[in-house]
């Protein structure tokens, strides 16, 4: 909740979103027609986390264009400015995707208690799909986390991120995914790192996170095939 609430107050500084290339397909059940033999305690916790993808979906193009506008590398005041904007972005993610996977379970607990298999092997479908979608949006959290871990390791050891060498971090890690591989232990560490400069990283990590959000958005039309299938069956 704290993170929401930071997050609409930077909304102003952030822009507006970066549309992604295609509309999500996924829309929430009921939304355009009640679908025949519809189960309401599986609508129920469906529904929220459609809610929890779409908003997370948000959250990305937000990040998206902040990374792209980003400028690490001029004054204290507007760095310092741009780390809260990244860390509310991360937080938000991370959270929303935590709170699709509660529903998912949720929904299959729901499921368990009702009897008939109509809509046993469509919920299993929409379940993985959107389950894989909160996975990567994790990963995706991570990696934006250990980035600005890494920024601010520079702040603390002094070093000025438009004149510190990036060559010698970069020559050790090209171009690993380190955020996945104990980043905490790692404070030097960023899946971005041999991109060059900071602001040079934070455009390697846009490009990197809107060609993750289209595997998202391929996630998202797997669960759109299944959703309402996922909650039928019920007379």
């Amino acid at each position: 909740m704290l993170a929401s609430a930071v997050l609409l107050l930077l909304l102003p500084v952030l822009g507006p979103a970066v549309p992604a290339a295609e509309a999500s397909p996924l829309r929430e059940i009921g939304q355009d027609r009640t679908p025949p033999g519809v189960c309401g305690p599986l609508v129920v916790h469906a529904n929220a986390a459609i809610a929890a993808e779409l908003h997370d979906r948000e959250w990305l193009t937000q990040t998206i264009a902040r990374l792209r506008s980003l400028d690490v590398e001029g004054n204290a005041l507007a760095r310092r400015n741009a780390l809260a904007d990244l860390t509310a972005l991360s937080a938000q993610i991370h959270e929303g995707a935590e709170h699709g996977v509660a529903e998912l379970s949720r929904l299959g607990d729901a499921a368990e208690r009702m009897a008939g298999a109509a809509h046993r092997e469509d919920l299993r479908l929409f379940s993985a799909a959107l389950s894989t979608a909160f996975g990567e949006q994790h990963r995706l959290a991570d990696d934006l986390a250990a980035f600005i871990r890494f920024l601010d390791n520079l702040e603390t050891r002094g070093e000025k991120p438009d004149v510190v060498d990036m060559a010698h971090l970069a020559a050790a890690d090209p171009f690993q995914r380190l955020a996945t591989d104990n980043a905490t232990a790692r404070p030097l560490a960023s899946p971005y790192q041999s991109a060059g400069s900071p602001n040079h990283m934070a455009r390697a990590a846009a490009t990197d996170f809107a060609a993750r959000l289209v595997t998202i958005a391929a996630d998202e039309s797997r669960a759109a095939a299944h959703s309402e299938g996922a909650v039928s069956g019920c007379s």
